[in-house]
């Protein structure tokens, strides 16, 4: 399904709605660009997969370390500590490190506004939605005794990690997350059937495409129904980026005109 207009993706959005189940969003681009210049098709893949790492350590070595330094540092800036390792990772991955966590969001409009943001992007966007039933979800309670179980060791598929909100932007955007065991544990075919085939069908996973082209009109369209960086990064830096983009890029975006449904 293609989307030009916001009302698209809300027709999309309440598609299938389940009684039992919830719904997830995650955006992406459609496609990405490799190191080499090749154009390949995105799939669903936590980001320290997608990581270059000096040949001397793993992946699993390297997320570990980037979330001790993050651990280390971070205390001077938050107001709740996180009470668990899956909570400090949630929290990590949220401000920008690499880990085996895929984000998702429980709001559509979150994930259509994380579609568009980067209105000067080289690819369209592909919006994924999963389905999640409450026996999916992983208790994470007794977290700590489990480190290594889950941590280190094979954890299935992937588990469901709904988090506790010690973060104001994990709240503002509906965070969840689904947990990927170590690169370490994947063969080639492994990994590249797991990200290609289970995750999508044990998730039940449909997508919509947003053309490149109708980001900032739909940007816009977010922006007059209060889905913008204030609210979605509450805090100064939030605050600053909303009223720039309100009072420069949005201004003329919502001028444009708006395609003809087809």
């Amino acid at each position: 399904m293609k989307i030009n207009l916001l009302s698209d993706f809300i027709d999309f959005a309440r598609k299938g709605q389940p009684d039992i189940a919830t719904f997830i969003y995650r955006a992406q681009p459609d496609k990405r660009r490799t190191v080499d210049g090749d154009v390949y098709d995105a799939i669903l893949v936590p980001s320290i997969f997608r990581q270059h790492r000096p040949s001397s350590i793993t992946l699993a070595e390297l997320e570990h370390q980037m979330i001790r330094d993050f651990q280390r540092e971070a205390h001077a800036w938050l107001t709740a500590t996180p009470s668990s390792e899956i909570e400090w990772m949630a929290l990590a991955q949220h401000h920008g490190i690499p880990t085996r966590l895929l984000d998702w969001t429980t709001n559509p409009l979150v994930s259509l506004f994380f579609a568009v943001e980067n209105t000067n992007t080289e690819f369209d966007a592909r919006i994924h939605r999963g389905k999640i039933y409450d026996f999916q979800i992983y208790d994470y309670d007794n977290v700590d005794e489990q480190d290594t179980k889950y941590f280190d060791q094979e954890i299935g598929p992937f588990r469901f990690y709904m988090p506790t909100y010690t973060d104001r932007r994990l709240a503002a955007q509906s965070s969840c997350f689904t947990l990927h065991p170590q690169m370490e544990f994947y063969q080639k075919i492994q990994y590249d059937h797991h990200f290609t085939k289970v995750l999508p069908e044990e998730l039940a996973v449909t997508s919509c495409v947003i053309p490149k082209a109708r980001f900032g009109a739909i940007k816009a369209e977010l922006y007059e129904l209060g889905v913008s960086y204030k609210t979605l990064f509450p805090g100064l830096d939030g605050l600053g980026k909303s009223i720039t983009y309100g009072c420069t890029a949005q201004r003329e975006l919502i001028r444009e005109p708006f395609p003809p449904r087809q």
